[in-house]
């Protein structure tokens, strides 16, 4: 009989331990899917701002913003952290910037 009061304590310290474990994985998962959506995002607006530079656009703003494209493209391809895509985001950020857009 002592058995099962000894069961059914393990059973409920491990059903009040185990949800905020859960809760702490998922808050941390989703804090790296957000930092990669903005590193995508931010390339993908990166992008479509060189595509769209018109002719009034300097070719200097022009290469800078490739140049950070290229380097926003190399942090997200070696990286899977969080760190990594805001280094990623910041690269695109600053592209942006130098085609006169809204970073």
């Amino acid at each position: 009989m002592i058995w099962l009061w000894i069961g059914g304590a393990l059973v409920l310290a491990g059903g009040a331990v185990i949800p905020p474990l859960l809760a702490r994985r998922r808050s941390a998962h989703k804090a790296y899917v957000t930092a990669r959506d903005r590193a995508h995002a931010a390339m993908s607006r990166l992008q479509w701002a060189i595509d769209a530079a018109g002719d009034d656009t300097s070719p200097e703003a022009i290469a800078e913003a490739r140049r950070c494209a290229t380097l926003a493209g190399s942090a997200l391809a070696g990286t899977d952290t969080a760190e990594g895509f805001g280094r990623a985001e910041s690269w695109a950020q600053r592209g942006l910037a130098a085609l006169g857009e809204d970073a």
